[in-house]
């Protein structure tokens, strides 16, 4: 067989692409059950504050024993679902590379002492003491309310996990 040289109608050779698709799948696998778990996770607090809200509307509203509990019940569901919305809000500014950190130093047991009084009433009523042992002096570098945002859902996780209130 006589080599001929590559002209307009000759074609010789092959190009071909790989791609690792490896870490976009599983990343595509984590935003599954993230929608998954959402899903889930806003049925619950919609359902509770639809069926007290009905309950509450069909004459529980003047049933002085339960007509308060169960508006602590809906403020509960429904400040569930707020922050549940302002986790997706934030996760989508993550995402999309716009999340806005402002990194300072700051003294870490001042931010801890003021998720304290934030949480302050939600420990009281589940009967929950809090202790802090971080030296007045021990700074961080970082960004003041990312971290306050993130020790608060910490603290409020646990408070709410290990000492459920009677509703």
């Amino acid at each position: 067989m006589a080599s001929q040289a590559p002209d307009e109608n000759n074609i010789i050779g092959a190009v071909g692409a790989l791609f690792d698709n490896t870490r976009m799948e599983a990343l595509e696998q984590v935003r599954r059950e993230f929608f998954a778990n959402l899903s889930h996770e806003l049925r619950t607090p919609l359902t509770s504050i639809q069926t007290y809200v009905e309950t509450l509307l069909s004459g529980a509203l003047y049933d002085k024993e339960n007509n308060i509990k169960f508006l602590k019940i809906i403020a509960k569901h429904a400040s569930r679902m707020q922050n549940l919305a302002q986790d997706i809000s934030d996760l989508a500014a993550i995402e999309t590379g716009k999340l806005a950190l402002a990194p300072q130093s700051i003294r870490l047991a001042n931010l801890v002492r003021e998720v304290h009084e934030l949480l302050k009433d939600v420990m009281v009523a589940r009967r929950v003491r809090f202790e802090m042992d971080i030296d007045e002096n021990f700074i961080v570098f970082v960004d003041p309310k990312g971290l306050e945002q993130i020790l608060f859902n910490l603290v409020q996780n646990a408070v709410i996990s290990i000492a459920p209130m009677d509703w």
